[in-house]
């Protein structure tokens, strides 16, 4: 995003809403997930730079979250699957 920042401020455009604006249109068009894009297209016209950030960070957050639940812990165990375990065994 920094370097998407200083590219727009070197652009000749006259006004911060434009370059608002084509920052949003580059991170709606350059994501590579296809349920990001989703997102983001869903929200429409009225869709602001800031919320097509909050929503790309949002899923990177997620995916981050995905990943340290589902990866094995020193015994070889899922942390996802041991918290299943033990809310089964809770019931």
């Amino acid at each position: 995003m920094t370097d998407l920042n200083l590219l727009a401020r070197e652009c000749a455009y006259s006004t911060a809403d434009i370059r608002e604006e084509m920052i949003r249109d580059i991170l709606v068009c350059g994501v590579s997930s296809a349920k990001v894009s989703e997102k983001l297209l869903q929200a429409g016209s009225n869709l602001t730079r800031s919320q097509a950030v909050t929503i790309v960070q949002a899923h990177v957050e997620t995916q981050v979250q995905l990943r340290t639940m589902l990866q094995p812990d020193i015994s070889g165990n899922q942390a996802f699957q041991e918290i299943q375990t033990k809310q089964e065994v809770d019931l």
